[in-house]
């Protein structure tokens, strides 16, 4: 029994993690009146080769020895551990590519173009990821169904930070952004007692946090303006956040996974007729795993900062 079929707060923990990543990446990745010239495309294509595929590499390359297979051309594939950096990495490549091609047009909204455009392909890719059972030499290399299956969630980050203002005002409209709320939340949750659509829910799930932040903007920067690291846990999840990468990681081969001894003991409890029901499965879970997560955040955060003082090494590992 893996971690994610032990209980429900696995299950439902585990479920979206991927799609929120790529979400917040194209969430973050659009800049009102960007002018996509040359020299803009040219040093932000650069940054996501140095941030992103080179340390995919460099992981993929250092997993292979640490864990004993054979380095091949395959590495540069980043499957593994690495893949959705290096599918971020693809994601990238082609929001640049779209990005360029609606600057050229002068005469059409930039912002309603590239919406378009990435509503478009999203339908295409999603098409390709039904259809396509079989892959080909270059498909697998490049790792195409990794890209159409999320490609999805990062153009809902960019789309919905287009268009950010208008649903905030749709959400602060009283009785219209409380049903719409709670319809979210409801959808959310729903493949834990129902067979639900994965693209489905993990929208929902996606879109049910990004609410949650926005009810509570103001005490978060309430706490932010302190720049008091303990001052509140959104200020822990904000400090994290900055180490995402470095976290990811280091703790993919430097680090360990979860003991055999603990695995045995949460399927054990997940198992067993002692406990009253699935939450209080989901409870001695949570003692169980969230001390192991925060500390091993902070070793991770502790190594970077020792690795960041080597030279050459923090390039190719991190990426700065």
């Amino acid at each position: 029994m893996t971690l994610a079929q032990t209980s429900n707060i696995s299950f439902f923990l585990t479920s979206f993690f991927i799609p929120l990543f790529f979400f917040i990446s194209g969430y973050v990745a659009y800049k009102e009146g960007q002018e996509w010239n040359l020299y803009f495309t040219k040093s932000f294509l650069w940054k996501k080769i140095r941030t992103l595929y080179i340390p995919s590499v460099t992981l993929a390359a250092v997993s292979t020895q640490i864990y004993g297979t054979q380095l091949t051309w395959n590495v540069f594939r980043c499957t593994g551990m690495a893949w959705f950096t290096h599918t971020l990495f693809q994601m990238f490549v082609i929001y640049t590519m779209l990005s360029v091609i609606v600057s050229l047009f002068k005469k059409v909204n930039r912002s309603l173009g590239l919406a378009a455009f990435l509503c478009f392909l999203s339908i295409v890719f999603g098409g390709l990821f039904k259809a396509i059972k079989t892959e080909n030499d270059l498909m697998t290399f490049l790792n195409m169904q990794a890209l159409y299956r999320h490609f999805f969630f990062f153009a809902i980050g960019v789309i919905l930070r287009i268009y950010q203002k208008p649903f905030h005002k749709l959400l602060d409209s009283g009785k219209s952004g409380n049903i719409i709320f709670t319809v979210i939340m409801i959808i959310a949750f729903a493949d834990i007692y129902v067979d639900v659509y994965w693209a489905i829910t993990n929208i929902a799930r996606v879109l049910f946090l990004y609410i949650l932040f926005y009810k509570f903007r103001d005490e978060i920067d309430a706490h932010q303006s302190t720049r008091n690291l303990w001052a509140s846990p959104f200020n822990q999840l904000i400090y994290w956040g900055r180490f995402t990468l470095e976290i990811f990681y280091l703790n993919s081969f430097l680090l360990f996974s979860l003991p055999s001894c603990l695995s045995s003991y949460i399927n054990w409890v997940a198992q067993t007729t002692c406990f009253c029901g699935p939450g209080s499965v989901s409870f001695a879970e949570f003692l169980i795993m969230a001390p192991i997560t925060i500390i091993t955040i902070y070793v991770a955060i502790a190594l970077q900062w020792i690795i960041k003082k080597l030279p050459i090494i923090p390039q190719f590992l991190f990426g700065r």
